[in-house]
């Protein structure tokens, strides 16, 4: 089984899917409380790119994230900066279904 297999993969994706709607109504609501819950699905988003593991980056030379999505670096800054908006959560949630879809495709790739 590969370890970006669904199964070993869904204790990172189950916590967002559960409370996405919930941080998308707090927006909505202007909810102080959504700060918080961005802060925890951001740690949960880390998390996840540590599992993944590193690799170096062939034209960069430097290790990035191996289920970090194009442009991911650079959005999670935007998504850690502008937290109080609601882009920031658009961002974070196209991060979340990015991810999920490139683990996938790693999951049929690397049969290991």
């Amino acid at each position: 089984m590969s370890r970006f297999s669904k199964d070993l993969l869904k204790t990172y994706f189950e916590p967002w899917d559960n409370v996405k709607e919930a941080i998308a109504q707090m927006y909505e609501e202007n909810e102080p409380l959504r700060v918080e819950q961005m802060e925890q699905s951001i740690q949960q988003y880390i998390q996840l790119l540590e599992y993944g593991g590193t690799e170096v980056n062939n034209q960069t030379g430097k290790n990035e994230y191996i289920l970090l999505p194009l442009n991911g670096t650079e959005r999670l800054e935007f998504i850690k900066k502008q937290i109080h908006s609601r882009y920031a959560f658009v961002q974070l949630s196209a991060l979340f279904d990015e991810t999920r879809k490139k683990a996938a495709r790693l999951s049929v790739t690397n049969k290991s």
